[in-house]
């Protein structure tokens, strides 16, 4: 006969309607709770009550009943059970005092309440809930009523109920008692929600208002109890039991309560360290090994868990690996006690607490680089630390190798290992490092022979960094602190001399520093804001999580154990043997983290010696302001004048960037992750207020305007969107006065945004050697040649035709011979070298014809040199040209200009000017050949040859005429970036 079947025979046999409808609570209550196994002991114990027939043990329905009611619900069952069987309360209490007898026999005086207090239970019966039982979880007494012990029932504020229930437990009859508490159940029950919706679940993660906690008083003003710390003495008692349970090897009754503890306070790192120690208890080796890692990725430096899991690798009889986290916890635990347990262990195992270190290199590198890294890895702080060296020779200088060869005599602990297999060239030069892919997997045997190196002998860590680093003092001992098993020190460089500062670690694939989910789609602005999160939370001192790492790694010997291994993964496309130690890391289980505290500095080029003192001072900035320049391309670019004229102070202070304009994703990250933008043709691609309004955007424009544009401009289609242009653009660097006045009839902004420096590319003009940098480009000297630019303005434009040059011939000459024209050149000794718009060369490039007196000067030229069409113009004697403002600016050097306005009229219908052409244009106007031949002729001649024309011109042009233009600039920027 099943428990509920008696149950049903008991409501049959009593008459009160009452107590009928309190044993249906009971049944229905047995039928709803969860399951809770009962432990072993407390089996036998209940069994020694007896059953139906006598018998010392239960009925297998009964026990089918009792493990699914639980503990509580299994005492509450004794009571009934035994008033159906025998109504006589003599019985009852007969039974009851076997049963304490009994108990007795089976458990400790530590345990003699917890079984009284189980019996007591039995007898208050409905009051105990499930919703009660997680009470007295946190009370930390599992079992609290018995006798004046009435800790629960005053957590709920219900003494005088409690009192009051104890004064009948003594008399009457079991189900008056039932009666009288179900009387009061409503009542109990309010309670009870009340304080575990006020005091309990809901507060565990909740935020804690300092300023009250502090003071401990509540809004208004009354003194309250600190429910924190309340709630932190329950958590540390609680925890207290359940290692009592485990001492005394209950461990089915530590896993119940740990169970219930995890439902409440989720994650306490504590409970880790708990389960680990029942699963090894348990011969579950695997299991304790999960559950400890477990714990120590979510805190590497509880010294419990680094204890547990040393003495586990040391059942294992991975004894190095146990040594290592032996002495992690050695250092960690601040109680003597512990730390003499530590000490006697390292006896034992033939160990000590110092940390053992390879700091090992892969080393083929300059000698005054290689200087700058042997003294950093000499300063490091070791104390407390055996540090040994491990160094790969794969040097091609003998001054390298010496450098190296010097080290090793001064420190007997190194290694040096002498490669002698080149097989490839390894080439860095100023722009950045070239690797071939046979080199790389080279590089990565000899990584793979130092781990092996260091496994062998047992090193807590291998210390990989890369010759080229120079390291903060402090960041040996830091890392190793940090507790992590694969950890980078960072590092900030420029991979590219034109480039923002990019740190060595990244979270995705081969270098994604920004998160994205697999089927994620974003655009520019998102993928910068996730890019600049990313590099702004690295440049806050931590410990941070990353997806890729190299350089500067330290490598605990746990990782080495696990397989850890730069060998290629073949089936992997990512270039760099650090990737794939990265991605073979992370399948092994093994997380990799960056550290921020101490950057280390960079020498990825000699320039970057010079900021090595600083570095040691403490004074070098890692985190700048960040300022963009953009180009469209090299004729006559005011930002590569103002990159190239950038003064020390201005490279050292910001972190300055230099970009061509294009449609890519890395142009705009650029540009939205700059604190200040600089373009030079209103072409800022954003609209500012979608976008935070930055970055600041300065337009240094691009010559001095004659023509008409904008709202002047008659043939302009686009008006409309001028004010939209503008309006993203924060400053415009100008010439003059003049200049101001004439743009903003182009453009209608506030006058305010004008700044007078003169135009940057102009500084060009004053101190390039023009014409060495034309020989450069061209292979031949010009030694005592004339040189004469010619300059044409552009007529096409994409979607618009200006004026109606046909470029039938060079010059649009109704009649021009182009032998006799080079003739001429020939015999006045002079050179013409004509450069088309950068807008329209594309389009009649092969319209102009070559010979060696006239020659073409194109954009690709000027890329492939490096070198922008103002460093060659100097070089000219003449300048021809038809509506170019490239005239003002040569003024600047009083250098002759002829003017070929062949189609003026068409021009000015198409277009307009700004200005009186014929007044502002210091030089002879020619329509044919023969009159252009003559003026040549005039100038070569005769300088002084509308020398007071330009002059008059100039002093109206040029506010500024020296050669500082741009170190105005660069002042008026570090003023409003200060």
């Amino acid at each position: 006969m099943d428990f509920v079947s008696k149950l049903d025979i008991l409501s049959d046999y009593l008459e009160d309607e009452s107590y009928k409808e309190i044993i249906e609570i009971i049944k229905q209550e047995i039928t709803n709770v969860s399951e809770i196994k009962v432990d072993k002991k407390e089996r036998q114990i209940l069994a020694c009550f007896p059953g139906e027939n006598g018998d010392p043990a239960l009925d297998k329905h009964l026990w089918e009943q009792l493990e699914i009611a639980g503990q509580i619900l299994v005492n509450k069952g004794f009571s009934i059970f035994a008033y159906a069987e025998n109504t006589q309360e003599s019985k009852v209490k007969e039974w009851v005092e076997v049963f304490k007898d009994e108990a007795v026999k089976y458990i400790d005086n530590e345990d003699k309440k917890h079984i009284l207090n189980l019996i007591a239970l039995s007898e208050i019966g409905i009051i105990l809930n499930r919703k009660v039982l997680l009470y007295y979880i946190l009370m930390n007494k599992p079992f609290v009523y018995c006798g004046k012990d009435v800790l629960l029932l005053e957590r709920l504020g219900l003494k005088e109920l409690c009192l009051d229930i104890e004064d009948k437990f003594n008399a009457g009859k079991i189900l008056d008692k039932i009666a009288y508490i179900r009387e009061n159940y409503g009542k109990i029950e309010d309670r009870i929600k009340q304080v575990w919706k006020n005091s309990i679940p809901d507060r565990i993660n909740e935020p804690v208002n300092e300023k009250r906690l502090n003071s401990h008083e509540s809004a208004d003003g009354e003194k309250k109890t600190n429910t924190s710390d309340e709630l932190a003495s329950y958590k540390k008692q609680f925890k207290k039991n359940i290692e009592l349970l485990i001492e005394h090897g209950y461990l089915e009754q530590a896993k119940q309560l740990v169970a219930e503890y995890e439902k409440i306070v989720p994650d306490d790192i504590d409970v880790y360290s708990i389960k680990g120690v029942i699963a090894m208890m348990e011969g579950d080796l695997d299991e304790a090994e999960r559950v400890l890692k477990e714990g120590r990725d979510k805190d590497y430096l509880n010294g419990d868990i680094l204890f547990n899991l040393a003495y586990l690798y040391e059942v294992l009889g991975q004894n190095a690996v146990a040594k290592f986290f032996y002495k992690h916890a050695y250092h960690i635990y601040k109680v003597k006690e512990q730390n003499e347990k530590c000490e006697m262990i390292f006896k034992r195992l033939n160990g000590d607490v110092q940390f053992k270190v390879l700091i090992a290199s892969c080393i083929r590198q300059k000698e005054k680089i290689l200087e700058q890294f042997l003294m950093s890895i000499e300063d490091l702080d070791k104390e407390g630390i055996k540090v040994y060296y491990f160094f790969v020779d794969d040097n091609d200088e003998t001054n390298s190798k010496r450098k190296l060869q010097i080290f090793s005599e001064k420190y007997p602990e190194t290694i040096i290992y002498t490669a002698n297999d080149k097989k490839d060239s390894y080439v860095c030069d100023d722009n950045t490092h070239y690797w071939k892919e046979q080199l790389i997997w080279r590089v990565a045997d000899f990584k793979d022979e130092i781990i092996n190196y260091a496994k062998k002998r047992e090193f807590d860590y291998v210390f990989l960094i890369d010759s080229d680093l120079v390291l903060n003092p402090k960041t040996l001992k830091h890392l190793i602190a940090t507790g992590r098993d694969i950890i980078s020190e960072i590092f900030w460089t420029k991979w590219y001399p034109n480039s923002f500062m990019l740190p060595q670690v990244w979270l995705k694939d081969v270098y994604i520093q920004y998160e994205i989910s697999r089927q994620e789609t974003i655009d520019e602005w998102e993928l910068t804001r996730r890019h600049e999160k990313f590099l702004n939370m690295l440049k806050k001192p931590g410990v941070y999580e990353v997806g890729g790492l190299g350089a500067c790694t330290l490598i605990s010997i746990y990782a080495m154990k696990k397989g850890i291994s730069f060998k290629e993964i073949k089936n992997l496309s990512f270039w760099g043997e650090d990737r794939h130690f990265c991605v073979r890391a992370m399948a092994l289980g093994l997380k990799l983290f960056v550290d921020t505290n101490y950057p280390a500095y960079h020498i990825y080029r000699e320039v970057d010696l010079e900021g090595i003192p600083n570095y040691r001072l403490g004074k070098f900035n890692f985190d700048k302001r960040k300022i963009a320049l953009v180009y469209t391309n090299l004729s006559g670019s005011n930002t590569i004048a103002l990159y190239k004229m950038m003064p020390k102070k201005i490279r050292d202070k910001y972190d300055i960037s230099i970009i061509q304009q294009n449609m890519s994703a890395n142009f705009y990250s650029t540009i939205l992750s700059s604190d200040l933008a600089i373009f030079t043709e209103g072409n800022y691609p954003f609209i500012k207020k979608f976008h935070i309004n930055r970055p600041i955007v300065i337009d240094l424009w691009h010559g001095f305007p004659i023509k008409a544009m904008g709202y002047s401009d008659n043939g302009e289609k686009f008006k409309e969107a001028l004010e939209q242009r503008w309006k993203n653009v924060d400053y415009i660097t100008s010439y003059s006065h003049l200049f101001n006045k004439l743009m903003n009839k182009c453009i209608y902004i506030n006058e305010s945004k004008y700044v007078i420096t003169g135009a940057q590319r102009n500084d060009f003009l004053f101190y390039t050697k023009g014409k060495k940098n034309l020989e450069f480009i061209y292979s031949e000297s010009y030694d005592g040649k004339n040189i004469i630019f010619y300059m044409p303005t552009y007529r096409y434009n994409g979607n618009r035709l200006e004026g109606n040059k046909k470029w039938v011939n060079l010059f649009d000459f109704k009649r021009f011979n182009i032998n006799e024209f080079s003739n001429f050149l020939e015999d006045n000794n002079c050179l013409l070298f004509v450069k088309l718009h950068p807008a329209e060369e594309r389009y009649f490039i092969n319209n102009i014809q070559q010979n060696k007196n006239i020659k073409l000067l194109t954009n690709e030229l000027l890329f492939k040199h490096g070198i922008d069409l103002y460093e060659i113009i100097n070089a000219a004697n003449i300048l021809i040209t038809d509506y170019s403002s490239v005239f003002f600016d040569v003024l600047l050097l009083d250098i002759p200009v002829i003017f070929t306005p062949t189609d003026i009229e068409k021009y000015k219908h198409d277009r307009g000017f700004l200005l009186p052409y014929e007044e502002w244009t210091p030089g002879p106007k020619c329509y044919d050949q023969k009159h252009l031949q003559e003026e040549i002729e005039r100038f070569l001649k005769c300088k002084e040859y509308y020398k007071e024309k330009r002059k008059d011109i100039l002093k109206n042009v040029h506010l500024y005429i020296d050669g500082n233009s741009c170190n105005r600039t660069w002042d008026f920027i570090e003023k409003i970036l200060d």
